[in-house]
């Protein structure tokens, strides 16, 4: 997928960074994933598929309109586009942030009414090195009406980098990564298959099911915990022994990030 080319749209400009990389991510977590994180020191991507909005990896009303308009001596073309993307679910992979400030609605969705933790990151830092070390893909989520507006349809990331306004009180930031060896093989042609093309098919379909049985719902990468976490914030109505069961897991596992743990700045007494 080249950018910048003529023809060709850019990454940085469809799905621009924040203007201030230096900004703080926040990811919300629930006890247990907190220790699978600190433990095994690798963070898990989940598989698009598996994201209770169904329009993840889905164009708007308007690009749909013109790519049949654009298509229209060709009519198979868009619905074998449509069944691709569709496809493309199951083979990207993604980890949710938010970008600060910290938010209660987000500790209420992601972690009930009194437990649970976030981590936080710098995203320059994860950029420097997570994102780069693995080939990934990291930018904030950007919002549309999909009935109304679009983006370009050359790069087949996009889709997983916009949603509907409806989920703009999330300022989520996503790192993405496509396996695409993971996705079968579903080539548009415009003739018939020969028996060495349906060879490969049957080949690539077998390996993508195999891969997709191998990997499940998600894919975990290295994780640098120690260099990476900024703080682990407990949530702001968790009970005294909550605070203290977190510190000591993080102690256990790493006790580098032992004073790092801190309460939720939403703690604090109210003032009158």
């Amino acid at each position: 997928m080249p950018e910048g080319e003529r023809g060709f749209s850019d990454f940085s400009k469809v799905v621009p960074p924040p203007s201030n990389k230096s900004v703080v991510l926040w990811r919300y977590l629930d006890f247990a994933k907190l220790v699978a994180l600190l433990s095994d020191k690798k963070l898990y991507l989940a598989r698009a598929d598996v994201f209770p909005d169904r329009h993840e990896g889905s164009i708007t009303n308007n690009m749909l309109e013109a790519l049949k308009q654009q298509f229209a001596d060709r009519a198979e073309l868009p619905k074998q586009l449509s069944g691709f993307r569709k496809l493309m679910k199951e083979s990207v992979f993604i980890s949710c942030w938010c970008k600060e400030p910290e938010s209660e609605a987000m500790w209420k969705l992601y972690c009930g009414d009194n437990y649970g933790v976030a981590v936080t990151v710098v995203y320059q830092d994860i950029e420097a090195s997570f994102v780069d070390q693995n080939r990934l893909y990291i930018a904030p989520v950007q919002y549309m009406d999909y009935q109304t507006q679009g983006f370009p349809p050359d790069n087949l990331l996009y889709p997983f980098f916009h949603k509907r306004r409806a989920f703009a009180y999330e300022e989520e930031v996503r790192i993405v990564k496509w396996c695409s060896e993971h996705l079968p093989g579903t080539r548009a042609r415009d003739h018939a298959p020969t028996e060495e093309e349906k060879r490969i098919d049957e080949y690539e379909l077998k390996r993508g099911e195999e891969l997709k049985i191998e990997r499940g719902t998600g894919i975990s990468l290295e994780f640098d915990v120690e260099t990476l976490i900024r703080n682990i914030v407990v949530h702001p109505y968790a009970p005294e022994w909550y605070f203290k069961a977190v510190k000591l897991i993080v102690e256990k596992f790493t006790p580098a990030l032992g004073e790092k743990v801190e309460w939720s700045s939403l703690r604090t007494e109210p003032l009158y």
